[in-house]
């Protein structure tokens, strides 16, 4: 269920006790089944990728507003493209940015609260704050999906099979994610989301 990279002996050695003592690895995502596959050329397992499903999201009808919605649900990493999409909005006109928002769903980790902090800031320094809301994390996302026009699937790290893919899909919303891990793989591009580079 992960894409192993780091330390890179931790990743050969347990690509190489899958293969060498399984009858068959599953793997969640293409993406995470060729790491594996690079890990160990000499495969004695069978080797099968079986995509993560998830539960259906109740989401309510969007009442009708003239402000276009994006949402980004994720914890506040860098990784995670909410540094990445600020880069971006950087780059458009603010006469260009009017009636719409950017809603950051989502928390840090204990001990990693000065990330939030450093995002609020890089914000206000670009100006963005009134285009750009930080909301916090929540248990339930079906509220704030509700609300989406567009979900943002920024990511930079290469996530194996991002579950927010599935949840926009299954709420019915237009998707943008980044061509990083296995996001790409439930999205076909230009017909159900558009996939956009990492970083570009």
């Amino acid at each position: 269920h992960e894409i192993l990279e780091n330390p890179k002996i931790a990743a050969i050695i347990t690509a190489k006790l899958a293969f060498n003592y399984s009858e068959r690895v599953i793997s969640v995502s293409k993406a995470v089944q060729n790491n594996l596959h690079e890990l160990c050329k000499a495969r004695k397992a069978d080797s099968i990728v079986v995509h993560n499903g998830i539960p259906a999201i109740k989401v309510g009808l969007k009442k009708e507003s003239n402000i276009l919605s994006f949402y980004l649900f994720g914890r506040i990493k860098p990784e995670k493209g909410q540094w990445y999409l600020i880069e971006a909005l950087k780059l458009i006109p603010t006469y260009e940015l009017i009636r719409t928002e950017f809603n950051l769903v989502g928390g840090t980790l204990a001990g990693k609260e000065h990330l939030k902090i450093e995002l609020e800031s890089i914000i206000a320094k670009a100006g963005l704050e009134d285009f750009v809301k930080l909301k916090g994390f929540t248990d339930d996302i079906s509220t704030e999906m509700s609300l989406a026009d567009v979900c943002l699937i920024p990511s930079l790290m290469k996530d194996p099979f991002p579950t927010t893919v599935l949840e926009a899909m299954s709420a019915g919303k237009a998707i943008i994610a980044s061509n990083t891990g296995g996001g790409k793989e439930a999205i076909s591009n230009k017909q159900t989301g558009y996939i956009v580079p990492a970083n570009e």
